[in-house]
């Protein structure tokens, strides 16, 4: 063999060598993220079941207000369902570190549907409703200070409405859609300012919708999913709007059409999780059907979705929050149209 043969020979067989190793460290990579799908436990239970509460995480304990903690098992004639309330007052402190629950100082109203965030050491609530079935909307904006264990009233919201909502970017916060009664979600969008106590309108969402996930990543806010009218009138929409442009762009829409889910950045991914109403009971008096168990999360980097594992029983009206290495999501109902509400505290992890 010439020289230049064996030059050529062992050329080939060094890049094969690279692209074989460059193959199998892609499949070993590609396996490792498939088979990160996450994982779900429990934590300890709620002092009581609660369907559309508002959840946040502030300074390493996670909060969860008002909401409804009634259980119906037949549409009543009452508008607290006869065995709970429509519009809670609750307001229940989880500490991750030590699987505890507390009670802390009520809301000063009853409200189911409300937008919740925690900043700057304090809570931030707004809108809700008083009354089934998303009736009663209230223009309500509080701020609930752990420290002193009490609530504060703050300017209200420029409109009436429920199931808005809620985020903060840069020290402001920005409260989006919501709808003032059934069957009408808006497309408002408004920004608080805390250091002076007032509101400043904003571009409004591309689309109207209500019961959607929003959250922020890397400065912008992104707005997955809601719905424009009833249980099934679900989107798969996906929104991001750039509070430095007061502009908003269209991202890859979620796979599978939801609302009422809750969703919570983790992990470098958006996630979504859950919904209403995946398949209806036409034989149900209020609501009823089952709900969705779906799991999907949006990689930013990418512009894609993935799906992840699926819940252990499917459910809505909850919420999310993210402290540390897991995110946690409390409560909801078992069922379409807050039917079986449940205790649970659900974890999701990933490694």
């Amino acid at each position: 063999m010439s020289k230049y043969a064996d030059r050529w020979h062992r050329l080939a067989f060094g890049l094969s060598v690279a692209v074989v190793s460059a193959f199998f460290a892609s499949e070993m990579t590609c396996n490792a993220l498939a088979q990160d799908q996450g994982s779900w436990s429990a934590a300890s239970i709620m002092p009581t079941p609660t369907a559309d509460p508002g959840v946040a995480a502030l300074d390493g304990k996670i909060y969860v207000v008002g909401g409804s903690t009634f259980f119906p098992h037949a549409l009543p004639t009452s508008a607290d369902m006869g065995s709970g309330t429509w519009g809670s007052s609750v307001n229940y402190e989880y500490d991750p570190a030590t699987d505890h629950w507390r009670e802390l100082a009520p809301l000063p109203i009853g409200l189911s549907h409300i937008g919740l965030v925690g900043f700057n050491h304090k809570l931030y609530a707004f809108g809700g409703f008083t009354s089934l079935v998303h009736a009663n909307a209230q223009d309500v904006a509080l701020a609930y200070d752990p420290t002193a264990n009490a609530w504060q009233w703050l300017a209200p919201l420029s409109s009436r409405r429920g199931g808005l909502g809620v985020v903060e970017v840069g020290g402001k916060i920005h409260v989006f859609g919501g709808r003032p009664r059934d069957p009408t979600p808006l497309d408002i969008h408004e920004v608080y300012d805390p250091t002076t106590n007032q509101w400043t309108k904003k571009a409004p969402m591309p689309l109207a919708r209500d019961h959607m996930g929003i959250a922020v990543i890397d400065g912008k806010i992104h707005i997955v999913g809601g719905r424009t009218g009833g249980q099934i009138d679900n989107l798969h929409d996906h929104d991001v709007y750039d509070p430095a442009t007061d502009q908003w762009t269209k991202a890859a829409p979620m796979p599978t059409a939801r609302s009422g889910g809750a969703a919570v950045y983790y992990h470098g991914l958006l996630l979504f999780v859950g919904g209403e109403c995946k398949k209806r009971d036409p034989n149900a008096r209020f609501g009823g059907g089952e709900d969705f168990d779906e799991n999907e999360g949006y990689d930013p980097k990418t512009n894609t979705w993935i799906s992840l594992a699926k819940l252990p029983s499917a459910r809505q009206a909850f919420g999310s929050a993210t402290v540390g290495s897991a995110a946690y999501f409390p409560g909801g109902t078992l069922r379409c149209g807050a039917l079986a509400l449940t205790d649970q505290m659900l974890i999701f992890q990933m490694k």
